[in-house]
């Protein structure tokens, strides 16, 4: 008998273990309210059933239901202290409620230039979640601890980014030019700025001219924007969605022959709705001949 289960008999267990298994099963299935019950029969005859509590815990996770999932994951780690599955696990159910100090304690990090590494995946777990304010007030820490990582200030820049369009709705993924109110603008800005402190760090960070020419293209500085992409081709040459915004920027310069040759260069089944984009903002601008040529 392991010595974190209590001990209700040898038949009791066994059939705390039959449950477990079933609900296990369950959960890889999706049943996942079928899972909870499950776990939850064998912690009526067990209530110190590790497997049982991390079970409950991943149903609810799945669910949404991150209250009760951090409840669930809780009472596991109460059994197993030391388990970085559940631990990891708790601390994304705390972020996707912005519990963000509460995540850092429970993955025991300080904030710390030794935690950076860990620190920044929270950061990027509350990025990919659509937690930008919050991804961005723990990124503003960080940049506290170590201001000479040009990957924070990247992350910092597109935070800003997502912020700026944050209450626009859900993208097509379609490429367009879009037309940001002031507060967009705004956080365009500091986007901008902090690309710009990152190339300071690393002149030859792919991700930061790109990511300076995507927020100078959406203030509609089409020179820097321009700039910026050709730079970044020179690091990545292949990257066709970095030359399709380098197109665009290259439309609003007014050199549309110039763009059309580098959609055609970089042309692939894939792009279609994006070349799609562009000829229809060629013909917006009774560029007819021009949207011919491209479509």
């Amino acid at each position: 008998m392991e010595i974190w289960k209590r001990e209700p008999g040898p038949n009791k267990q066994e059939e705390a273990d039959a449950y477990v298994r079933h609900g296990t099963s369950l959960l890889a299935r999706g049943d996942l309210a079928d899972a909870i019950h499950e776990f939850d029969k064998a912690l009526a005859i067990d209530s110190g059933y590790y497997e049982a509590w991390k079970g409950k815990g991943d149903a609810y996770l799945r669910m949404i239901d991150y209250q009760d999932a951090i409840f669930s994951y809780q009472e596991a780690l109460d059994i197993r202290p030391n388990d970085q599955v559940s631990r990891q696990a708790c601390a994304s159910a705390l972020l996707a409620i912005g519990r963000t100090n509460d995540a850092i304690r429970v993955l025991n990090l300080k904030l710390h230039p030794d935690a950076l590494p860990d620190l920044m995946k929270l950061a990027e777990e509350l990025l990919s979640g659509g937690m930008y304010q919050e991804a961005l007030d723990l990124v503003d820490r960080l940049t506290a601890l170590d201001t000479g990582d040009a990957g924070i200030w990247c992350m910092r820049g597109l935070i800003l980014c997502r912020l700026s369009r944050s209450d626009q709705g859900e993208k097509t993924g379609v490429m367009q030019l879009y037309h940001p109110d002031e507060t967009g603008v705004w956080y365009l800005r500091g986007a901008i700025r902090s690309f710009h402190t990152a190339l300071q760090i690393d002149p030859g960070n792919y991700l930061a001219w790109k990511g300076k020419g995507m927020a100078s293209l959406s203030v509609q500085n089409f020179q820097e924007a321009a700039h910026c992409f050709e730079k970044a081709l020179t690091i990545r040459s292949d990257d066709r969605d970095t030359r399709r915004r380098y197109a665009f920027a290259l439309l609003g310069l007014g050199k549309t022959d110039r763009a059309i040759g580098i959609l055609n260069q970089s042309s692939h089944i894939d792009d279609l709705p994006d070349l799609i984009s562009v000829g229809e903002h060629l013909l917006s601008e009774k560029q007819y001949e021009e949207a011919i040529t491209l479509f």
